[in-house]
């Protein structure tokens, strides 16, 4: 669910974006159209809404286990619920000729006993920063 909102919000946000040029670059406030300032104002509400929700939403690990926030509801999944841990990782080739470096890549993937998995990722090391 949590993928969804960071979707949405997103998409919200563009919208707002997208809007905003419509009225005030292309068109103007007084000869924009009604659906376009609607728009606006829908779009920007939802995006600050769900950015204000998501605001303490995180997945952290810790000695004990993990622990992962999601709209204000916090769960603890310790080490003991694990039947394994994945670490994917690989090294890119980033940029052009003169900026170009490598960067180490990686993610982790927890697998539980009861069939589920969490992901936390992506993770990236670049040379040339």
């Amino acid at each position: 669910m949590r993928e969804w909102l960071g979707y949405t919000s997103m998409f919200a946000g563009l919208t707002a974006f997208i809007s905003f040029t419509g009225i005030f670059v292309v068109f103007g406030w007084k000869n924009s159209y009604l659906y376009l300032k609607y728009m606006l104002i829908i779009s920007l509400s939802l995006s600050i809404i769900l950015s204000v929700i998501m605001h303490n939403d995180y997945k952290a690990i810790n000695q004990d286990g993990l622990v992962i926030s999601t709209l204000g509801q916090k769960e603890e999944i310790y080490w003991s619920k694990f039947k394994h841990a994945y670490l994917k990782a690989n090294v890119t080739r980033d940029g052009f000729s003169k900026t170009s470096g490598s960067s180490f890549n990686w993610e982790f993937d927890f697998h539980l006993k009861n069939g589920e998995t969490e992901e936390f990722g992506s993770f990236s090391y670049s040379t040339y920063y």
